[in-house]
C-alpha cells in the first residue's frame, strides 16, 4: 500500500507498507482508493507546517472514496462493486468498519463525495444552535467548508449570506447560485446589521469572528467553525468580550469533533446522520458541485501542497487521484 507522510515542515514523500492477505474483518469493508482531498486548512497548518508541534512522520488524510472490493460475511448495505465514502488517509487502499463508510450512490460522482465530508464541519453546530431555519445565517470564509454550509444551510430554510475579502471565492459562491455575497461583514447595511440570527466562522480569523459578534442579533450565536491555527490580526480580547456583553451574543466552538461518530442511547447528532443528509442532497442535486477542484496524480503531492500554500492554486480544493481518473 502506498501512502502520503510527512516527514519535516514542508517535506512530503509517498511511502509504501504491505499489507497482510489474510481475511478482513467480518464487519470490514476493503478495497484500492479512487480518490483523497486536501484539507487546505487543517492538513496545510497541521501536517505541513505542523504549527502545533506534533511532530513527525505522521500520515495525512482528511477525506477518501474507495471501490469496494472485499466485504465481511457481517457487513450490511454494501456489496462487492459498490463506491464508498470514509474519513480516510492519502493512501492506496482503505479498510473501515461498514458503519464508518457511506455508500455513494450511482448518479454522485466518486470525487464529488470527498465534499460531504467539508459539509460535515458546518453542519456540527446544527446540534447546537437555538436558531432555527427561516432566520439569517451569516458564513465568514468561502473555502470549502464555507461553500458547504451556505449550501447546507440554505437547503435548510435559512436565508444565507457569504463573506470573503477573495473576490475569486465570492465568485465561486456566485457561480454555485448565492447571491448575497460580500468582501466583508457588511456591519453598516441595515438589511444585516443586528439581524442575523446565526454566524459560521469558518475562517478561523479572530477580526472575523469579532464582526460577527457585532452583526448578529441580540441573543444572536457565533459558532466557530474555522479552526484559529495563528494569530491573524491585532484584535484585542477586549473589543470581543465587549460585542460579546452587550450584544448578549452566544459565542462557542463549532469543532466537528464536539460529535461522536456513530449515535448512541442519549446521543443522536453524529457524523453518521450528517454525512447521510449530506449524501442526500448531493444525489439530488440540492448541492452542486461545481467546477471549483482540481484533480491532480497522487505522485504530485508535494507540489499540490506547495501551491495550495504558496497560493498558486486557483481551484477551491485539490482532489488526489490513485488509479489516474479524471487526473489534469
Amino acid at each position: 500500500m502506498k501512502y502520503v507522510e510527512f516527514v519535516g515542515k514542508k517535506q512530503i514523500i509517498i511511502n509504501e507498507e504491505v499489507l497482510s492477505q489474510c481475511e478482513i474483518g467480518t464487519e470490514q469493508i476493503a478495497g484500492r482508493t479512487l480518490y483523497t482531498m486536501i484539507s487546505a486548512g487543517t492538513e496545510i497548518n497541521g501536517e505541513y507546517l505542523d504549527v502545533f508541534d506534533w511532530g513527525y512522520p505522521r500520515k495525512g488524510g482528511y477525506t477518501a472514496v474507495f471501490l469496494v472490493e472485499r466485504v465481511g460475511s457481517g457487513v450490511q448495505g454494501f456489496q462487492v462493486g459498490d463506491v464508498a465514502f470514509t474519513m480516510g488517509c492519502h493512501q492506496s487502499y482503505q479498510s473501515v468498519h461498514y458503519t464508518d463508510a457511506v455508500k455513494v450512490p450511482k448518479n454522485v460522482k466518486p470525487e464529488h463525495a470527498l465534499f460531504i465530508r467539508m459539509a460535515n464541519v458546518p453542519m456540527a453546530t446544527l446540534s447546537k444552535t437555538g436558531i432555527t431555519p427561516g432566520e439569517m445565517v451569516l458564513v465568514t470564509g468561502l473555502g470549502a467548508v464555507g461553500l458547504m454550509a451556505m449550501a447546507v444551510y440554505s437547503n435548510l430554510g435559512y436565508k444565507v449570506i457569504g463573506v470573503d475579502p477573495d473576490q475569486e471565492r465570492r465568485a465561486v459562491a456566485a457561480a454555485a447560485g448565492f447571491q448575497e455575497l460580500y468582501e466583508s461583514v457588511p456591519l453598516n447595511d441595515g438589511r444585516y446589521n443586528k439581524k442575523v440570527g446565526l454566524a459560521l466562522e469558518c475562517s478561523g480569523n479572530e477580526a472575523a469572528t469579532l464582526d460577527c459578534c457585532k452583526i448578529v442579533r441580540p441573543h444572536g450565536e457565533v459558532s466557530v467553525v474555522g479552526v484559529p491555527w495563528k494569530r491573524c490580526s491585532d484584535v484585542y480580547a477586549f473589543d470581543l468580550l465587549n460585542a460579546v456583553f452587550y450584544n448578549y451574543v452566544k459565542l462557542y466552538s463549532g469543532w466537528e469533533f464536539d460529535l461522536q461518530q456513530h449515535p448512541s442511547q442519549f446521543m443522536y447528532e453524529t457524523f453518521e446522520k450528517n454525512f447521510a443528509l449530506a449524501m442526500d442532497m448531493l444525489a439530488s442535486g440540492k448541492i452542486k458541485i461545481g467546477d471549483f477542484y482540481t484533480v491532480r496524480p497522487h505522485t504530485a503531492v508535494q507540489s499540490a501542497f506547495d501551491d495550495i500554500y504558496n497560493k498558486k492554486e486557483k481551484k477551491l480544493s485539490t482532489i488526489l487521484s490513485w488509479d489516474g481518473a479524471g487526473e489534469v
